[in-house]
């Protein structure tokens, strides 16, 4: 998550250089996307610039320890300016108590399903934050199989925003959806792979919201299931279609 890792890059920065201010920090597209880039506008004495850039290069690494290998390693880039926008930077102390409150909200996997062994049951993750004026506004994206495990989490991360004096907004969340297994529409879609493929498909669950929760709320008398070609690297910035599955998954469909 990269406005974490820009979090905990600037929370040091701040501790190390006094004469350091955040004028902004703004991250992420999309609410329910693990950000992948992250960026701020800093304040920064002249005499200090090559300093402080030194120092953010040699502790990048440290604050993104956790980062996949197969997104490469993290990069950071600067960009120097003499002009200042009007809006002057609040002070550091502020920005030091906001950081803290972001490294602190819940964030990432929750808990695990008891019903499919392995798969992720709840999970939430810092998506957005965007320095509007004299607002800094975050977005976090809560989803749960569970429906008690969803409105837990939503009331914890309220509590925890609340507690750091944030105004705390709730939008209309991704439903729950369990797993049915005895699912008869699912049995007739794995009769159907079976028929193209000539094997029987390895069912397995994934942790994801889907618009069947949306529809399973209305109409949860209504067996359903999500079917499609294979999705890569989904929710990312290198999601993509898999092209070759399609004809199969047009003759299952029919």
């Amino acid at each position: 998550n990269a406005i974490l890792a820009l979090c905990s890059l600037l929370q040091i920065g701040l501790r190390s250089f006094p004469e350091l201010r955040v004028a902004a920090i703004n991250g992420g597209d999309a609410d329910n996307v693990i950000p992948s880039t992250a960026g701020a506008e800093l304040w920064v004495p002249s005499g200090a610039i090559d300093a402080i850039e030194g120092f953010f290069k040699e502790m990048l690494p440290v604050c993104s320890p956790d980062l996949h290998p197969r997104f490469g390693q993290p990069t950071l880039t600067f960009a120097r300016s003499d002009f200042a926008p009007a809006a002057g930077p609040i002070c550091a102390a502020q920005w030091l108590q906001i950081m803290t409150a972001l490294r602190q909200i819940a964030n990432g996997v929750q808990s695990w399903s008891e019903i499919t062994p392995g798969l992720v049951e709840t999970s939430t993750n810092l998506g957005v934050i965007r320095t509007d004026e004299n607002q800094l506004q975050i977005v976090s994206f809560a989803r749960s199989s569970d429906a008690a495990a969803l409105s837990r989490l939503t009331a914890r991360i309220c509590q925890q925003l609340s507690g750091h004096d944030a105004q705390v907004v709730l939008d209309e969340a991704s439903p729950a959806w369990e797993a049915d297994l005895d699912n008869p529409l699912g049995r007739a879609a794995q009769y159907a792979f079976m028929s193209v493929h000539g094997q029987a498909p390895r069912v397995v669950g994934i942790h994801a919201g889907l618009e069947c929760s949306l529809l399973h709320a209305h109409r949860p008398e209504l067996p359903m299931i999500s079917i499609g070609p294979d999705i890569l690297a989904a929710h990312s910035t290198n999601e993509a279609l898999d092209l070759t599955t399609l004809p199969a998954f047009y003759r299952i469909l029919k």
